[in-house]
């Protein structure tokens, strides 16, 4: 378990204690939605002898860390063959792929129609990590324990359109307001709407350039702005979804 979590953190994950057969954590977990443990803590958390189950914070505190959570073998066994480099991990009735943004995923849920619902979860929320053991009595294990693979542009966005892709089916999106946006968004919204402002230009056919030049124009708007290079590192993104 040490040697485990010791490569956990070596991956950026935000990792806490959890009680066997539940996915509540030991400790109250809230603060570490908003900072990562210490080495100290973490340390009083796994002693020698722990023998309980390990979770991951998702979210901001693991570097914009988000779960696609499989509620079946059979849609897992289909994403984690086309997902196949990144860490896959297998639980009870399905399991997760966990892959990173570049910026915050809040929870959201898919209709994938035969497919059934497909929930991608992230801030505020944990995913349950080997060698944990499920209220069922089965073990966590890894499918894939390749490093996770980060996801460039409109992460939800581009998913949806990567699914109906390979599975074959439409999926319901919720319409993004690109005139609020334009208008200007306030600190905790700036990341994820620069993402979707530049992914939307991009789909107007603009330039890199071109688009570059206007987020730069936007980002005045914005309640504070973001860094000048926080806005290039986010139209580069959109242009290599």
């Amino acid at each position: 378990m040490l040697k485990i979590v010791d490569y956990y953190r070596s991956q950026g994950f935000n990792v806490n204690p959890v009680p066997s057969a539940t996915k509540e954590p030991i400790i109250k977990w809230k603060e570490f939605q908003e900072r990562k443990a210490t080495e100290s803590e973490v340390a009083t958390w796994f002693p020698n002898n722990y023998k309980e189950n390990i979770a991951v914070v998702l979210g901001k505190t693991s570097e914009n860390l988000c779960d696609i959570d499989c509620d079946s073998l059979q849609l897992l066994e289909i994403l984690s063959k086309a997902l196949s480099d990144t860490m896959i991990v297998k639980s009870y009735r399905g399991g997760h792929i966990y892959l990173r943004a570049d910026y915050e995923i809040r929870k959201f849920t898919l209709d994938l129609g035969k497919y059934g619902k497909l929930e991608v979860l992230g801030q505020g929320q944990i995913g349950i990590l080997p060698p944990s053991i499920h209220q069922k009595g089965i073990i966590y294990e890894f499918i894939s324990q390749k490093p996770v693979k980060h996801w460039s542009g409109d992460f939800r966005h581009e998913l949806i359109e990567w699914l109906e892709k390979l599975l074959g089916v439409k999926i319901k999106r919720e319409p993004i307001n690109i005139q609020r946006i334009l208008e200007g968004v306030p600190e905790g919204e700036r990341d994820a709407s620069a993402i979707q402002l530049a992914t939307w230009y991009r789909k107007q056919g603009l330039s890199k350039i071109d688009v570059l030049e206007r987020l730069f124009e936007w980002n005045k708007l914005n309640k504070p702005p973001l860094l000048d290079n926080i806005i290039t590192i986010k139209v580069e993104s959109a242009f290599r979804p």
